[in-house]
């Protein structure tokens, strides 16, 4: 048999790729194949897959677990890697501004005063990265106080000194919401 057409039909800038092959005498095979792509957001499936490591982080998995639950359930990696390592996980965790497992302490509402948040909450609420907002913190563009956790976390673990939280949240969704920094 000798091929007279070959038609490749990419969906958008995913991963899924249709392949129409026309042969000669008129047969013609559809083959669908999964090419590589640079990275995470041309994954067809991104979504569902940060979607997934939420839904098993919240569940406590650690990053491995998360790996190998994403491997199982048919989840795939961007390039040309076949299967997700703990590692991966971690660093695409972190890519989207989350990091470890909330400390047992930040759980406790009640350590903080009314109008204050962590400041990693604070950031994630204001959709800008946590950086931001501990370079806000030095420059003392917004107001943050420690509190003490020692008592808290020492039912549940290792014993931490400080939290930082943060007061004074007006100010600063009028900042976020502008995205202006204040000048010197």
């Amino acid at each position: 048999m000798l091929l007279q057409r070959v038609t490749v039909d990419v969906l958008g800038e995913s991963e899924h790729v249709q392949l129409k092959l026309q042969w000669a005498g008129g047969f013609t095979s559809e083959h669908r194949l999964v090419r590589p792509v640079s990275c995470y957001n041309q994954l067809a499936g991104y979504t569902q897959l940060l979607e997934r490591i939420e839904q098993l982080r919240a569940q406590g998995c650690s990053f491995q677990q998360v790996a190998e639950h994403l491997n199982a359930e048919g989840f795939h990696p961007p390039k040309r890697t076949r299967r997700f390592t703990g590692y991966m996980v971690g660093r695409l965790w972190s890519a989207r501004g989350l990091h470890r497992p909330r400390p047992a302490a930040m759980r406790h509402r009640d350590l903080l005063d009314e109008h204050e948040f962590w400041l990693t909450d604070l950031a994630r609420q204001l959709e800008i990265p946590v950086a931001t907002v501990h370079k806000w913190q030095r420059m003392g563009w917004i107001h943050s106080r420690k509190v003490s956790v020692a008592e808290v976390v020492g039912r549940f673990g290792p014993t931490r000194t400080n939290w930082h939280a943060f007061a004074g949240f007006a100010a600063i969704v009028a900042a976020g919401r502008s995205r202006a920094i204040p000048q010197n």
